[in-house]
């Protein structure tokens, strides 16, 4: 995923949801580093899925 693409859906999350647009502008180096989190896990699934197959 390039950076604009990660930005754009962190911005995306922002204005849908709430709670993580307020933890956004509280703590913004900890929200996005739980967003990165949560992309690379889906990824590393993602990855080991097709490894499966």
């Amino acid at each position: 995923m390039k950076r604009s693409e990660f930005e754009d859906q962190v911005v995306k999350r922002a204005w849908s949801d709430p709670e993580f647009k307020a933890r956004l502008l509280k703590e913004p180096r900890a929200a996005i580093s739980e967003e990165l989190a949560k992309i690379q896990e889906g990824s590393a699934y993602r990855r080991a899925s097709r490894s499966r197959s």
